[in-house]
């Protein structure tokens, strides 16, 4: 039999660490006849409330690496295909989105294995999420508590919190980013997702959207909701966006709102709009998931775990999307709010348009960047809070990543953070190595990667099923290695070998492309090649069929 043992550990939100315990014998009384398993984290509320006969919402949290060997075990028969699959899963040359689409297909196949490990009458699935390891749920009985925690693949369960706040503060100055941005620092084709108390589609800020979100003209890309609910209740999400949009006006948003019509949020719903901002990521190129939202009254001295958004942001991370949260507005000067504390977090603090620490803010020495939070106004909107410096740094994110498309989370942040300017921590205040941004700093560290306008041109009458050329060019006005992409075509650099991979120009080099013309007469065909964020195309058609020309010809002359 199984059962386990609580032991008391101070953790967040009541949390307890559980260690699960096998007996050899049903009748077992020795210590000797008891193996220890592993230790589990469950809320303390979740198991008060069951022992009371009471029902519970929890978030149960599973180990990625266990749920991917369970499918894999009960997908493929074979001892020799499950070691293919698991080498394919970790192989350099697959296509990481193709990584990505078979994780979550053998995920979901060992979440289903382990609840069904469950009694239908003690256990209620409310929300799966697919892109997460984590599932929405409803426990009825301590009996289903005690079998969850004594699968191998169960990582802790616990409490779905719901007292989770909004939190509340000319800042372009500030950040080094004027009005109008220089031509490729405009966020333009990027997307971030704002999970907060939703969007006021009516507001001038987000272009004309009034029946024609996703349309062109319209900054939102994309609006949902708990219960579909996407209107804003309390212009905070209104705010919040905005100030990502004055920041990047190139990018969009895609608005989530985790609150409904409520003052406070759960952590059900804003999982699910993480595991929704994941779905979405491809087709509205995802970039960031802003979150100015968090527990008040509560810092945590370092960084923390649990309650299944490590492993969210672990899952955002590895999509390449960055969680940007709010630190919280305490004044805490050693503690971050709860979810900002979570283990691969990008945590944002609050100063003035001077660069001062706001006497508001959370500060910790790990916290990752400070921007603007005193009365900043955006869609005509004043507020004050780290909610407010949060999406200066999604949209800092926004607007640069185009640049650096081959950056990961962690080299954007670190770009960040190293072009950032000092911080005034003011007086009784501890002063810690976290830096404000500054996008103007960063473009002159880093140096413009964007070439002047360059043409590869077109040509014409050129036979069918062929590769054709374009003539070497080199592009000027850059400074840095430009990144590049091509669609339809290949390029080579230098004279080196062909290729469609992407990768990167150097200044001073040169470049060609080519690409093989259509099978059929009289057709163009062209690609596309993105260097440093300047695209051109180019062009080739093939001949027209002159034999059928000419029997047209001798047909009339006839």
């Amino acid at each position: 039999m199984s059962f386990y043992q609580r032991l008391m550990v101070p953790h967040i939100f009541g949390v307890i660490l559980v260690t699960t315990l096998f007996c050899s014998a049903v009748d077992a009384k020795t210590p000797s006849d008891i193996e220890i398993v592993e230790s589990k984290e469950v809320s303390s509320s979740v198991i008060s409330a069951l022992q009371q006969h009471d029902n519970r919402e929890v978030i149960i949290v599973f180990d990625e690496s266990q749920l991917l060997t369970l499918g894999i075990v009960n997908t493929y028969g074979k001892r020799s295909d499950k070691i293919q699959i698991m080498s394919e899963l970790n192989a350099s040359n697959l296509p990481h989105e193709e990584k990505l689409i078979r994780k979550k297909a053998l995920r979901q196949v060992g979440k289903k294995i382990i609840l069904q490990k469950l009694n239908s009458d003690d256990y209620e699935k409310i929300l799966d999420y697919d892109h997460l390891p984590l599932v929405f749920a409803r426990l009825k009985s301590h009996n289903a508590l005690s079998t969850l925690l004594a699968q191998i693949g169960v990582e802790g369960v616990y409490e779905n919190v719901e007292n989770i706040q909004p939190i509340l503060s000319s800042s372009l100055p500030a950040i080094g980013q004027p009005i109008i941005p220089p031509k490729g620092w405009e966020g333009a084709g990027t997307t971030v997702a704002v999970l907060d108390t939703g969007i006021q589609v009516s507001n001038a800020a987000f272009g004309n959207c009034i029946g024609r979100i996703g349309a062109s003209g319209c900054k939102i890309a994309i609006a949902s909701g708990v219960n579909g609910i996407i209107d804003d209740y309390n212009s905070h999400g209104t705010n919040v966006s905005a100030i990502v949009l004055g920041v990047a006006p190139g990018a969009r948003i895609a608005s989530y709102n985790v609150f409904g019509t409520s003052s406070n949020a759960n952590t059900s719903d804003i999982l699910n709009g993480i595991n929704w901002a994941i779905a979405n990521k491809s087709l509205y190129k995802i970039v960031a998931v802003n979150m100015s939202l968090g527990v008040p009254n509560m810092g945590y001295l370092s960084i923390c775990s649990g309650l299944g958004f490590d492993a969210a942001f672990s899952s955002l991370r590895s999509y390449g999307i960055n969680p940007v949260v709010a630190a919280g507005n305490d004044g805490f000067n050693s503690g971050i709010s709860w979810p900002a504390c979570t283990s691969g977090a990008t945590r944002v603090g609050a100063v003035s348009d001077g660069g001062v620490r706001a006497g508001f803010s959370n500060i910790a020495n790990f916290l990752s960047l400070m921007a603007p939070g005193i009365n900043v106004t955006a869609g005509g909107i004043t507020m004050s809070g780290t909610s407010q410096a949060t999406p200066h740094v999604s949209g800092a994110i926004a607007s640069i990543i185009p640049k650096y498309p081959f950056d990961s989370v962690d080299q954007l942040l670190n770009r960040l953070k190293t072009s950032g300017r000092s911080v005034y921590w003011g007086s009784g205040s501890p002063s810690y190595n976290v830096r404000s941004i500054n996008l103007s700093q960063f473009r002159s560290l880093y140096g413009d990667e964007m070439p002047d306008l360059f043409a590869f041109g077109s040509q014409i009458d050129v036979e069918r099923n062929v590769w054709v050329e374009s003539d070497f060019i080199t592009p000027m006005g850059y400074q840095v290695a430009a990144p590049v992409t091509i669609d339809g075509g290949e390029y080579s650099i230098n004279g080196t070998s062909y290729t469609f991979s992407p990768g990167q120009l150097l200044p001073g080099n040169s470049i060609k492309v080519r690409l093989r013309s259509s099978s059929q007469y009289a057709t163009t065909t062209s690609l596309s090649i993105n260097i440093g964020g300047q695209l051109s195309n180019f062009a080739v058609k093939t001949k027209p069929n002159f034999g059928a020309v000419n029997v047209i010809l001798q047909l009339l002359n006839n």
